[in-house]
């Protein structure tokens, strides 16, 4: 009996390496930045919908913070592993952009645009 137990416990420890698993190593890449804005939160957001719409950005979602003053429009990328933040902060005055994706050259191409784009 005790044969039997030792070849058991011989056959799990060796086999374990071969059943070993390992996690995915996804790192998304992550561009973002802040600029100036001046407009009302109404303006920002309206602004920032129609950009997200003409880059093909879907299930795009608003949240409000502080009575409106502060707000978040986000989305994800229709065709590709991406996803897309804007910020408008009537508070301190400023509008932010982030952008993170699986596909460097994807996320930082759609983040150069959207960079030179006025919303």
């Amino acid at each position: 009996m005790k044969f039997f137990t030792s070849i058991a416990a011989i056959a799990v420890i060796a086999g374990s390496p071969l059943l070993h698993i390992t996690s995915a190593n996804a790192k998304p890449f992550i561009y973002s930045n802040t600029f100036a804005y001046s407009g009302t939160n109404e303006q920002c957001l309206k602004g920032a919908e129609a950009v997200l719409k003409n880059n093909e950005i879907e299930d795009i979602q608003i949240e409000y913070k502080q009575d409106n003053r502060i707000a978040f429009i986000y989305g994800a990328h229709k065709n590709e592993y991406t996803t897309i933040q804007i910020e408008c902060n009537q508070k301190l005055g400023v509008t932010s952009l982030a952008i993170a994706g699986l596909d460097n050259d994807f996320t930082f191409q759609l983040y150069s645009k959207l960079f030179e784009t006025t919303w």
